[in-house]
């Protein structure tokens, strides 16, 4: 919808779709790498990495998803909702392994920094994304003239 009521936000938002596609296929071609010496939580999490195939298809399928979004560009399609929501898991992942660590041996590992890494951007997009999308809808308001604003100026007018 912002593309079609506003064509000027369509190079933008393909721009932000192509850059999340690059990201989660970034993801899954890191998983993919035989011998990669993945993390713990990651190992754990994948049953002995027995699921890492499985995860490289959900960062790959993220980012066909995006890519598939830029057809008609939109901020609130399946990849963006796709690269967030593995984002989030991921970010949940090394945190819930980080508390169990650190509760278990009382030892503090590092993967609360990888945690932060996942669960920071993917605040940071969905905030993005929420304020664009009351910018667009006000913006599309007031050209329909719905508006609280229009209206009560249409009627002082009138």
């Amino acid at each position: 919808m912002p593309a079609r009521l506003f064509p000027s936000t369509a190079p933008p938002i393909r721009l932000a779709l192509g850059a999340l596609s690059l990201y989660a296929a970034t993801r899954a071609v890191a998983y993919a790498v035989p011998g990669r010496d993945v993390q713990d939580p990651l190992i754990a999490a994948s049953f002995g990495g027995r699921l890492l195939p499985l995860y490289v298809a959900l960062w790959a399928v993220a980012a066909i998803l995006c890519l598939w979004d830029m057809r008609r560009p939109t901020i609130t399609g399946w990849g963006p909702r796709a690269v967030v929501g593995m984002m989030a898991l991921w970010g949940t992942a090394y945190g819930v392994a980080w508390v169990v660590a650190l509760v278990g041996t009382e030892q503090s590992p590092l993967w609360w920094q990888t945690a932060i890494t996942y669960l920071g951007p993917a605040v940071v997009i969905v905030a993005l994304l929420a304020v664009l999308r009351v910018v667009l809808q006000t913006i599309a308001e007031r050209l329909d003239g719905t508006a609280p604003d229009a209206r009560e100026h249409h009627e002082e007018a009138g």
